[in-house]
């Protein structure tokens, strides 16, 4: 029960000093970190003078940092008064904001390891057309997050819809749906794209040589020619061997990232949201209500459908990059999980007949035409009298129309009087599925190529920045859902977010 007032001007816990503090150092240190490094390597060789230089600078940035985080906890308060959320901050510029509280679209608790320690959380508050937090709270106690997080929520409004206009029977409080153990992240790990992870690894030390070939260029550059010439000079069998050890490193690395990250994961549905409960180091609690949601996607690879799961994801109502930080991601659904996300979240549709539109047989000709394109015209630039290009070339002319046609035979559209499901893919297979009536804009669009062969495309954009494209469909077809789809946005009294 919330027994806290919010109407009388709140400040953040007390440990959050300790946070503040924590959070102004890391970004100092993040700006000066080389000067640092090369401080420490040539501390000895400075002369008594000039360490008594740098000290007392180290020592004025402690004292401004202590007195900047001492002056922001002072004056951040915040309040409800009038159905709106009031939040004053800063004290060299005075900052008011005021978020009316049917505006708000989700509130989100997330707790790093230090907040952990502190036993304090961070509560995000995020509106709708806003490209950043409306209001960021990094220091409440759990109690004090969860009573806020109670009152500013308009899931209770929007529950009551929700069991009024879908449902017959009342909803349990609380009911969990997934949660996936330690052994369940490392399959999902084991079918991760570890190219990315590559990237990752490859960016992270890259940052680090280029800081420190800047202030230790000799010694980096001696290092780099050392270890290209070691490899230069290693036998095919060694070589084997280190790839071979590599990539078992790069699968464990995929492994750690999905633990740290999805780590005891607990995915149910309270009253009308869904809520998400994940993280190891940084957890993260995420509430979205039925309502805001606009599209539920899930999609799978060769590896995932063996083991029988898929990913799935949940897009709210939000600025597009806001959106892909704070997403609902589910990564190791089952069958039956992903039909109890569907049934809870568009009941009583799924039992209603489905229509399918398939693409245009031109799609799988325009797809072949593209890829063969990509690698033919640079090798018949570079190596035009070379034999083997032309080899080269057949082979993936070959390889590609076998890529075109199944990525041609994934792509189709089903729809009915409530759902538009698209599906679409080539190595895997991703699907989406929304409401008709959440459609923003809706676009149809024909070339001059097109033309000619009487096909369309349709795009359909959500609120949620996501953009489904049905390319190449029968001219008529393309017509005519293309005026379905806008009747059904204009006709509608229902709420789409």
């Amino acid at each position: 029960m919330n027994n806290i007032d919010f109407s009388i001007p709140q400040r953040q816990s007390p440990k959050g000093l300790i946070l503040f503090f924590a959070v102004t150092l890391k970004n100092i240190v993040k700006a000066i970190w080389p000067v640092a490094i090369l401080f420490l390597f040539k501390h000895n060789s400075l002369d008594t003078s000039k360490l008594f230089t740098a000290y007392t600078i180290i020592g004025i940035i402690l004292v401004l940092v202590v007195a900047n985080t001492i002056l922001y906890f002072m004056n951040f308060y915040f309040y409800i008064r009038n159905n709106e959320l009031f939040i004053e901050k800063g004290f060299l510029k005075k900052v008011k904001i005021i978020i009316p509280l049917d505006k708000i679209q989700t509130i989100n608790t997330r707790q790093n390891l230090l907040q952990q320690f502190l036993k304090v959380v961070t509560l995000e508050i995020d509106t709708a057309g806003s490209s950043q937090k409306e209001a960021r709270f990094i220091s409440l106690t759990r109690e004090t997050a969860d009573a806020l997080q109670e009152t500013l929520s308009v899931v209770s409004n929007d529950n009551n819809e929700q069991i009024e206009t879908e449902e017959s029977g009342p909803i349990p409080k609380k009911r969990t749906i997934l949660h996936l153990n330690t052994i369940d992240l490392i399959k999902v790990g084991f079918s991760e794209n570890h190219l990315k992870s590559l990237v990752v690894i490859y960016l992270f030390v890259n940052g680090i040589y280029q800081q420190l070939r800047d202030i230790f260029k000799n010694a980096v550059d001696s290092a780099s020619n050392q270890a290209g010439g070691f490899i230069e000079n290693s036998g095919a069998i060694f070589i084997t061997i280190m790839l071979i050890i590599s990539l078992l490193l790069l699968i464990a690395f995929s492994i750690l990232l999905v633990i740290l990250r999805y780590f005891d994961l607990r995915f149910s549905r309270q009253d009308g949201a869904f809520i998400l409960k994940s993280g190891l180091i940084n957890k993260k609690d995420i509430l979205i209500p039925f309502s805001k949601i606009q599209v539920i996607s899930w999609s799978s690879n060769p590896l995932r459908k063996l083991m029988d799961f898929v990913s799935v994801h949940i897009i709210q109502a939000s600025n597009e990059d806001l959106n892909k930080k704070q997403a609902i991601i589910i990564p190791g659904c089952n069958k039956t999980h992903l039909a109890t996300i569907q049934n809870e979240l568009f009941p009583q549709t799924q039992a209603t007949d489905w229509t399918t539109h398939k693409s245009h047989p031109m799609f799988f000709v325009r797809l072949w035409i593209i890829r063969v394109c990509i690698i033919a015209i640079p090798l018949l630039i570079a190596f035009f009298y070379d034999w083997q290009t032309y080899a080269i070339i057949g082979t993936w002319v070959i390889i590609s129309g076998f890529l075109s046609y199944v990525s041609y035979t994934k792509r189709y559209l089903k729809i009915n009087t409530e759902l538009l499901q698209l599906s679409k893919g080539c190595i895997g297979q991703h699907f989406s599925m929304m409401f008709n009536f959440k459609i923003q804009t809706i676009t149809y669009n024909q070339t001059i190529f097109q033309r000619r062969r009487k096909t369309a495309s349709i795009s359909i954009f959500t609120s949620g920045g996501m953009r489904l494209r049905i390319p190449y469909l029968q001219e008529q077809v393309a017509m005519e859902l293309y005026n379905y789809l806008l009747y059904c946005t204009e006709s509608t009294n229902k709420k789409w977010m």
